[in-house]
């Protein structure tokens, strides 16, 4: 028992001060989930509707492209980022009864511990000290650009980058597939909630894609998620991700093609 404790207490004292400290930064937020919008009126609002939309309409489906926005365009929905990712955790809070805007603020006020967690898990999972995993936590959960993006919540969910590669660690670590699992669903859920990072992230798993040396053996190498076997190591095979941008080329080239006109 005593062990456990001395296990499990750093992440409890870790977890409660990210809480706190994400109450702090935001309050009164905590307070008024569902009479108050942070950041003054812009995207987020744009944010709360979506997230509205996800949960009354099934997603990925011809009605759910056709947003009722922008008439009389179809696919309006591929104009803006369509939160999937996000709607994991809001949608099924709506089909409990809570509304739009608590939703949005609930999952707002997550973002920032969320990321400090995950951070701290990856920190620790390499230094194996919770001193620098404190400190990785901080500052990619509390960091100043975070702050700057607070209307973007699309921006702030940004969580399961980590976790991601806290997958990718512990598989090349310990030569177990089921951390790709963590990977593939982390990388999934990412780039469901963020356009943008769906494409960067992509960048920086490409990036540090390991040679067949580092992955042990070449049968190993071809198992990672974005290896080919050969010697750079670095084609990409992930492609699972990539459709769900597609339709937005369409509606998209059409009204560059009425601009023309």
């Amino acid at each position: 028992m005593i062990s456990r404790v001395v296990r499990t207490g750093p992440w409890m004292i870790a977890s409660a001060g990210y809480l706190a400290l994400t109450c702090i930064l935001l309050w009164p937020l905590p307070l008024h989930l569902s009479s108050v919008i942070p950041d003054g009126v812009g995207d987020n609002v744009l944010n709360t509707w979506i997230l509205w939309w996800n949960a009354h309409t099934v997603p990925l489906t011809t009605r759910w492209w056709n947003a009722p926005i922008f008439w009389p365009a179809t696919g309006a929905l591929a104009f803006s980022e369509h939160l999937l990712g996000v709607s994991v955790l809001t949608s099924p809070m709506q089909w409990a009864g809570a509304g739009p805007l608590t939703t949005y603020n609930v999952a707002l006020l997550l973002t920032f511990p969320l990321s400090a967690i995950a951070a701290h898990a990856l920190v620790f999972d390499i230094t194996k000290r919770h001193d620098a995993a404190l400190v990785g936590g901080l500052v990619f959960g509390f960091n100043p650009y975070r702050v700057y993006h607070l209307g973007h919540l699309q921006m702030l969910w940004c969580f399961w980058m980590p976790l991601a590669l806290l997958g990718l660690h512990l598989y090349l670590a310990r030569n177990d597939r089921r951390w790709l699992w963590l990977f593939s669903v982390a990388w999934l859920l990412q780039a469901l909630s963020n356009g943008y990072f769906l494409f960067f992230f992509g960048v920086l798993i490409l990036a540090g894609s390991p040679s067949p040396a580092a992955c042990g053996s070449r049968r190993r190498c071809r198992s990672f998620p974005f290896c080919s076997g050969t010697e750079t190591c670095t084609r990409p095979s992930a492609s699972g991700a990539t459709p769900r941008k597609l339709p937005s080329i369409r509606p998209t080239s059409r009204l560059c093609s009425a601009r023309r006109r």
